[in-house]
């Protein structure tokens, strides 16, 4: 599979368990309709359209942070690439300094990033707000990093929204089990 295919596939695989979890907890019928892109999927009910963008939340430094003559990866880079088959990948050793604040800091900057897009107008116009799903891909994600996350969301607001998204939901595992859960931490509601 090549790099574009395995996200696809990683995007559909998470928001499909969103989905679900959605679907149980307020008791709705949501089905993956389309992947437009963007949104990364449309869904339909009886109630009518919602529209769900993905996005991957890593602690590590972006590529772009890294020295460029080296064959240093970040912790996004690395996981696609051992998933499209790739070996001659160096891992990124980064001295692991306040994990919690980093994650936090990462959530913000991505929601920060999405909610001044102006690529979601058209979905946006068709069928009004959508959600944003952020996928927390770190494994020393516990109770404290929910907790640094909930502390620096508590006086954020967002220079650039756009008003796209009506709520911002956070996937994540605990390290603690193998549990998936769903979070609502942003809501352009009130705000």
């Amino acid at each position: 599979m090549n790099h574009r295919e395995v996200k696809r596939g990683h995007e559909r695989a998470v928001i499909a368990e969103f989905v679900d979890s959605y679907n149980k907890a307020f008791a709705t019928h949501y089905t993956i309709d389309s992947s437009p892109e963007p949104p990364d999927a449309l869904l339909r009910s009886d109630a009518g359209y919602l529209w769900i963008e993905h996005s991957d939340v890593y602690r590590s430094l972006p590529s772009e942070l890294l020295d460029k003559d080296s064959k240093r990866v970040s912790e996004a880079e690395e996981e696609m690439a051992y998933a499209t088959g790739k070996t001659d990948i160096c891992r990124t050793e980064q001295l692991i300094v306040s994990p919690d604040e980093r994650i936090a800091c990462e959530v913000l900057n991505r929601i920060t990033d999405k909610l001044g897009k102006e690529s979601y107008g058209e979905i946006f116009h068709q069928y009004g707000q959508g959600f944003l799903l952020l996928d927390a891909r770190d494994p020393l994600f516990d109770k404290k990093t929910l907790a640094a996350i909930e502390w620096k969301l508590e006086d954020y607001r967002p220079q650039n929204d756009k008003g796209f998204f009506a709520k911002v939901f956070l996937a994540y595992y605990l390290k603690s089990d193998s549990n998936r859960y769903y979070t609502q931490i942003y809501s352009a509601i009130g705000r």
